[in-house]
């Protein structure tokens, strides 16, 4: 009779283990598209007016983004509603009107920072099931509330700040806000290679320096003060940074933690669970996969993983490589079927760049501070994230030249 370890044995893991296994043999592990019905049929239609859903993420010489119309226009004048969603892509010269360093002679004075919470009215024609929109403008005030407005222009000043800063402004930003629209495109093409694009994904190591930080500055309050200081900065990023799902999923164990404590599996479980609840759609997208699969291969094996490496190497590092490897068997298995890949160095290459991105964060953080508190120290700012970011892109640029096995 095969006996189970007690963790298995628990009915939020199990009930889990099962929704997961669901998930993949429905196929939902397929890329799930966006779907908007309307009375009038999609080659007919010539504009949107409705909400964008989530911030536009580039790709190429375009921005996408998901948009919730509420209303569809033909050319010949009939207008209809809808429900649903779709996905929108717009030219860059459009999305990046106000950034920093992107300058377009075609701009017009009336755009606005496009991002999450935008009323929009959408001029363009549906390639497929994609609505690729030429133009746009602002309808129904702009934004659906002051806070989308307010949490738009914080992302944009955001952006021109690290501007300055370059490459390690652009590394910053990333980590920071999940925007890589100013990433270094050889950094990231490295990060692929090494199979550690996961490490610029927003997630709990982004929550883990936040909670550690606010903990610092509230140190001096009783247990509860500081404990409600590290909740309220957490949802604040949530706020600022948008609910990505390896985001979402930190902050919902971050969340159930804070409520009551709990063993980590049966914490992940949970948040599991909640997440399909709340975000069902997210089930398909890799980061999903990806988030969950790593931090329950790490919860269930690392330690088994770490007493056979600890004999032959120190503890601190046998345990990295421990989580790294014990991460492996539940992610292997989604990137090679999502990406047709697999980079075995990514073991080794997530061991040594964590620690250095962490630092690079913990720094950057300081460093904005610092400058917006004395202008002045921008300039050593720069020299330190610097210095920092030329590490991370020789360890990166090192373990990029590690075989890929593609699929």
């Amino acid at each position: 009779m095969v006996r189970f370890p007690p963790a298995l044995r628990n009915p939020f893991v199990i009930s889990a283990c099962l929704c997961a296994v669901m998930i993949y043999g429905t196929g939902a592990i397929k890329r799930q598209r966006e779907t908007m019905h309307s009375v009038l049929a999609f080659p007919r239609i010539t504009g949107l007016e409705g909400q964008v859903i989530s911030s536009p993420v580039k790709s190429r010489s375009v921005y996408r983004f998901l948009f919730r119309p509420s209303l569809v226009f033909s050319s010949d004048g009939v207008t209809a509603g809808c429900r649903g969603s779709v996905s929108v892509t717009l030219p860059e010269s459009q999305i990046e009107a106000f950034f920093p360093g992107r300058l377009y002679s075609d701009s017009r004075a009336e755009l606005f920072s496009i991002d999450t919470g935008a009323c929009l009215r959408l001029r363009g024609s549906f390639s497929g099931d994609v609505f690729r929109a030429a133009s746009y403008e602002a309808a129904g005030g702009g934004y659906r509330s002051a806070a989308a407005r307010i949490r738009a222009a914080c992302r944009l000043q955001f952006r021109r700040l690290l501007y300055a800063w370059k490459k390690p402004g652009g590394l910053l930003l990333a980590l920071i806000t999940g925007s890589r629209d100013f990433t270094d495109p050889e950094l990231s093409d490295g990060f692929k290679r090494c199979g550690i694009t996961h490490l610029l994904a927003l997630s709990g190591m982004h929550l883990s320096l936040l909670t550690c930080a606010a903990g610092v500055f509230a140190g001096i309050a009783g247990y509860k003060i500081r404990r409600l200081v590290q909740l309220c900065t957490v949802l604040l990023f949530v706020w600022f940074a948008g609910l990505s799902p390896s985001l979402l999923r930190s902050l919902l164990c971050f969340v159930i933690l804070f409520l009551c404590p709990l063993p980590f599996i049966t914490v992940l479980s949970v948040s599991f669970l909640l997440h399909l609840l709340l975000y069902p759609v997210h089930c398909a997208e890799p980061a999903f996969m990806l988030s969950y699969g790593a931090l329950a291969g790490i919860t269930l094996m690392a330690d088994p993983v770490k007493r056979l490496l600890v004999r032959m190497i120190p503890g601190r590092l046998a345990g990295d490589l421990a989580a790294s490897v014990a991460a492996q068997p539940l992610t292997a298995p989604v990137s090679v079927r999502m990406f047709r890949c697999y980079a075995p160095g990514g073991i080794l290459a997530s061991v040594c760049t964590a620690p250095l991105l962490l630092c690079f964060m913990y720094a950057g953080t300081v460093c904005i501070v610092c400058s917006l508190l004395i202008p002045r120290c921008a300039d050593i700012s720069y020299l330190i994230l610097l210095f920092l970011y030329r590490c991370i892109e020789s360890t990166v640029s090192f373990f990029s030249h590690i075989p890929v096995f593609s699929s």
